[in-house]
């Protein structure tokens, strides 16, 4: 099976639901991701005025078509508006395309924490401390989860650490999949940041969450500009995160996230031509190791 590219300018006709009317999507400004195609577009129902909205395309740049990465996300956003909707805000899904391989959700005018960190480093310091805050609110609604919302169909997945009992978790909880109002003030409120690509939802303990979302705080300096890269972990901010989310963290699900985050970033580099994938792998290859060494001691010492 095989879907056409969604292209910026394009328009395209989308049933609805079965029994619903027929709408037009017009796409704009795509993007093309590692592992999606991404465009802020309009939705036009007859009838009603254009309403903006969010398209996601599960197409790779390679061109391998993420099928399951598609239904995974719509199970995820389903299950986390119903777990943390007095907590943050989660873009409704409206619309789930099977032909397309597309999901198309709610629009919301934010900018995520890792490019707020980028482009306005002081917007970022103002706010960072509320969001983790926050965080941690959405931590407990995870954990209350498995006791007030249907779990049906979830699997869940033993581990040796955990005694704070067993949360709903989802595979792309993390700091990258936060956004905030570019003019975010100091008080983060559930409307002001907006939780998103949370993708596959399942049980485990508490702490696997709050492990994802610490050690992704340790990664926001990875990759680029090469300056933030190359100088490592923000251990201040790293201070910060620990303060707030203390009672969370666990030492063995902080190993077992940062084993895990070193394994993937060793290992799945992708680029549109060769030297574009040999450049990234050089990028690892000299300043990763140094990366994960200083985040892991930095861990040893003070989780």
């Amino acid at each position: 099976m095989t879907a056409e590219l969604i292209q910026a300018g394009s328009e395209y006709v989308i049933r609805a639901s079965p029994a619903g009317a027929d709408v037009r999507l017009v796409c704009a400004e795509v993007h093309q991701r590692n592992w999606s195609r991404v465009a802020k577009g309009f939705l036009v129902t007859p009838g009603q005025s254009p309403v903006a909205c969010f398209i996601k395309q599960y197409i790779g740049k390679d061109g391998a078509m993420h099928a399951d990465h598609w239904d995974y996300e719509r199970e995820g956003v389903e299950r986390a508006a119903s777990i943390l909707k007095e907590v943050v805000s989660v873009p409704k899904l409206l619309i789930h395309d099977e032909l397309r391989v597309l999901n198309v959700f709610e629009y919301f005018e934010i900018v995520s924490l890792d490019q707020l960190l980028r482009t306005d480093a002081t917007a970022f310091n103002r706010c960072i401390d509320s969001v983790l805050r926050r965080m941690d609110q959405v931590l407990a609604a995870l954990l209350a989860a498995p006791a007030s919302c249907d779990i049906t169909g979830l699997k869940s997945k033993a581990r040796k650490y955990g005694h704070l009992g067993v949360a709903v978790n989802f595979k792309g909880f993390e700091i990258r999949n936060a956004g905030v109002p570019q003019s975010v003030s100091s008080s983060v409120s559930a409307d002001d940041l907006v939780l998103f690509d949370f993708v596959r939802p399942y049980l485990a303990p508490v702490e696997e969450a709050a492990a994802k979302l610490f050690v992704s705080v340790g990664m926001l300096n990875w990759g680029s500009p090469l300056g933030r890269f190359a100088a490592g972990p923000d251990t201040a901010l790293l201070a910060r995160a620990e303060s707030i989310l203390r009672p969370w963290l666990d030492r063995d699900a902080v190993d077992a996230e940062l084993e895990l985050q070193q394994k993937f970033r060793n290992s799945e580099l992708k680029g549109s031509q060769g030297i574009e994938v040999f450049l990234k792998w050089l990028g690892v290859a000299v300043f990763g190791r140094y990366y994960f060494a200083k985040l892991r001691a930095w861990c040893v010492k003070n989780v």
